[in-house]
């Protein structure tokens, strides 16, 4: 009679261990029906000679949720996993050092633009002693990297379609820098450029620019024998709303640490290109003066640069 009472209790617990495991997995079985795997298809007919080799996915769903990010290798594309529903979409290449992108968790306001030059390299060390932009405001910023963008509104994903083609353009500019009849260049230490009034980033879902400006540095060299100083420097664009000026500076630091920064209006040029996005700056005229050396131990402090403002004969 026990063993029969304690084989009939034996058989209960059997029983109510598996309904309450029975139940625990009801509860942990998820419905993964609305996960959906998309392709992604980059097509570069708008630029085929790009080759990135990382893109970036930025999907906002339509429903307000928080926008989820893909990064994708090469430039080809990919299959992601996401959920079905609505999506507005930005795609941006992601294999640069000096590209921020400042997205602020929705579509409107993701913004595209470019670190500070004087954080980047010790080249631009010496622009911290620049005490501001000829453009009051104006940020002081590093020349972009390539950057190529695309974008789509409203893209519907669930079981009847799950792919996705996006096309990306090129958003930079390129603008060459060549300064004929610069004396004395032998004794140059150190040189560099600065052109104001470019646009310091755009929106890539608006194809717009930021109204705000930033004065882009850049690299120079110079070549003695052919009295050449040439340079060149990339952007987003100018003129975001209406005509702006855009001073060209070059600044150098001679033999004998003086500082000496000259000034070009080359407003008109950069306006009227025959190629907008491949801007040629040709000026004439740098007199750099010869440096004091062993002749009195002339050092100027940072501060001190000199200034001259040149004319151009168009």
């Amino acid at each position: 009679m026990r063993a029969t009472l304690h084989n009939i209790m034996l058989m209960s617990c059997v029983i109510l261990t598996l309904a309450l495991t029975s139940c625990v997995h009801k509860e942990l079985c998820y419905d993964h029906s609305h996960v959906l795997e998309v392709d992604v298809v980059f097509d570069w007919h708008n630029d085929p000679e790009a080759s990135p080799k990382s893109m970036s996915l930025y999907l906002f769903p339509d429903d307000g949720g928080r926008p989820i990010r893909y990064d994708l290798i090469g430039h080809e594309g990919g299959r992601i996993r996401l959920d079905s529903g609505t999506y507005d979409i930005i795609c941006l290449n992601s294999d640069t050092e000096n590209i921020d992108v400042l997205d602020d968790l929705t579509y409107e306001s993701l913004r595209v633009t470019t670190k500070d030059a004087d954080a980047l390299r010790g080249l631009y060390a010496m622009a911290a002693t620049i005490k501001a932009p000829k453009d009051d405001g104006e940020r002081l910023a590093d020349s972009p990297e390539n950057v190529w963008s695309a974008y789509a509104e409203d893209v519907l994903l669930n079981e009847s379609y799950s792919k996705v083609t996006l096309y990306p353009e090129p958003d930079v500019i390129n603008c060459t820098v060549e300064i004929k009849n610069a004396e004395n260049l032998k004794w140059i230490e150190d040189i560099y450029g600065t052109l104001s009034g470019m646009a310091d980033g755009f929106f890539p879902q608006r194809d717009v620019l930021c109204e705000e400006l930033a004065t882009i540095a850049f690299d120079c060299s110079y070549d003695s024998e052919n009295k050449t100083v040439t340079g060149a420097l990339s952007s987003f664009g100018h003129c975001p709303s209406s005509p702006n000026t855009h001073i060209l500076a070059i600044y150098v630091t001679l033999a004998d640490g003086s500082l000496w920064e000259y000034t070009f209006d080359v407003t008109e040029q950069v306006h009227e290109s025959d190629d907008p996005y491949n801007i040629k700056i040709v000026l004439d005229n740098l007199p750099i003066p010869k440096p004091v050396v062993n002749g009195g131990g002339f050092k100027p402090s940072v501060d001190e640069w000199g200034n001259i403002d040149i004319n151009i004969n168009m």
